[in-house]
């Protein structure tokens, strides 16, 4: 169960995933700047996200604004896919 898992993580385990976090972004970051592409990556501890757009994110309203937009384009989408 998750509270068995838990206990098996400690410190170093999460030192670890964190730097894993970190190599991963540098490797996007590097194709990011590579192809030149309108986007970016922030991370914070083992958490990534990709942003499809130059500026960062500077707060988490800004964050929950992009959420929206997103999810407004999806149900777009969705809608004109509809088979009805």
């Amino acid at each position: 169960n998750n509270e068995d898992i838990l206990e098996l993580l400690d410190k170093e385990v999460y030192e670890y995933i964190n730097d894993y976090a970190l190599r991963l972004k540098k490797g996007i970051e590097d194709i990011i700047e590579r192809y030149n592409l309108p986007c970016h990556v922030q991370c914070c501890g083992s958490l990534l996200t990709l942003f499809f757009r130059k500026s960062i994110v500077s707060s988490i309203s800004m964050w929950f604004s992009l959420c929206e937009e997103f999810n407004t384009l999806l149900s777009k989408q969705f809608k004109t896919m509809s088979a009805s």
